[in-house]
């Protein structure tokens, strides 16, 4: 699944652009399924803020299938030395600790992608986000699960 999250104060030109980059992802993926979420609708419980609470995961996270052959990952997109590059930051554990501000941060659940991105992060970093986080994920073995990107303060 492909979520789209609108914050409460994006305007209606976000929320459009978002969409037309919902549908090239969804054609790029083929029969991805896709929901949109507003966060003046959604609940504080909602599984994304889920997703980023410390310690384990929730238990309906864990697939048994896929236990033994994946390991949770952070990594972290940055251009600080004038190259745009992606290196792992963590492997096997998923954690806020792991977030800097400077920076854009790419998790990796096994079940969904959250692409995290910084208060400070230089522009190339947050237009490139997603574009790393879909090229990271056709090398997996899970390449159609959903991405979520969330700003800092947003979460």
């Amino acid at each position: 699944c492909i979520y789209q999250w609108n914050g409460k104060e994006c305007s209606k030109d976000e929320k459009f652009r978002a969409v037309q980059y919902l549908q090239t992802l969804k054609s790029d993926r083929g029969k991805a399924k896709t929901e949109s979420y507003d966060e003046r609708d959604i609940s504080d419980g909602h599984h994304v803020y889920e997703l980023l609470k410390e310690g384990e995961p929730p238990a309906d996270e864990v697939d048994d299938d896929d236990c033994d052959s994946f390991s949770p990952s952070v990594f972290r997109l940055s251009d600080e030395d004038g190259k745009l590059s992606m290196t792992l930051v963590s492997e096997g554990r998923i954690s806020k600790e792991f977030l800097k501000s400077d920076d854009v941060f790419i998790a990796d659940t096994g079940k969904e992608v959250l692409v995290w991105v910084g208060k400070h992060a230089r522009e190339g970093e947050k237009k490139n986000g997603m574009r790393y986080a879909h090229t990271y994920l056709q090398g997996t073995r899970h390449p159609l699960v959903s991405v979520t990107v969330l700003k800092e303060g947003q979460e």
